[in-house]
């Protein structure tokens, strides 16, 4: 019986933590970009507590994707980017790390996760439910959709969904379920 219990009691607390870990994906997913000088780099997201110093792993969409680590350096109070259409409800980051060779309108996570790359993918467990999520950029008529799949991009559920806005017009590359029900 007392057997039982426990484990009755581990799996309450392990799916618990699948359950926070998804409805906290806003908290721990952002969208960041190169400033003008592009030694600088701006984070936008929904978690107001960063601190400085944090670890910020930066998923770069492009084939093959990869990944970057940057730190907090310091909030802003303002939007740190005229590139970055404001979010509501986000806070302002100003990030540092080794310079961008490119620049970047990318995904930005909370934290140093495990990262595995396959087929040019990274992947990245961001649920707790040990599948690893996927990453996805596209092109709007004037825009960037930033995504995050459940499993294989456009083939999977979407979970996470961010657009950045360029101000001028761009080739579309994006499929319909890119941005379905985001508007």
């Amino acid at each position: 019986m007392h057997m039982r219990l426990l484990l009755l009691l581990g799996l309450v607390i392990a799916f618990s933590g699948v359950l926070v870990s998804q409805r906290s994906l806003g908290s721990n997913v952002g969208v960041m970009n190169t400033l003008a000088n592009d030694s600088d780099v701006c984070l936008a997201i929904k978690n107001s507590r960063l601190r400085k110093g944090q670890i910020i792993t930066l998923v770069n969409t492009d084939r093959p994707q990869s990944t970057r680590r940057f730190a907090v350096r310091e909030k802003t109070y303002t939007n740190c980017s005229s590139e970055i259409e404001p979010i509501l409800g986000a806070s302002y980051y100003l990030l540092k790390g080794r310079r961008l060779d490119w620049p970047a309108v990318d995904i930005a996570v909370v934290g140093q996760p495990r990262v595995t790359r396959k087929r040019g993918l990274v992947r990245i467990d961001l649920t707790g439910d040990d599948r690893g999520e996927y990453f996805r950029s596209c092109t709007s008529t004037e825009g960037i959709h930033l995504t995050i799949w459940s499993g294989l991009p456009l083939k999977s559920k979407r979970i996470w969904h961010s657009y950045f806005y360029l101000k001028y017009d761009t080739q579309p590359t994006c499929k319909h379920s890119d941005y379905r029900g985001t508007y």
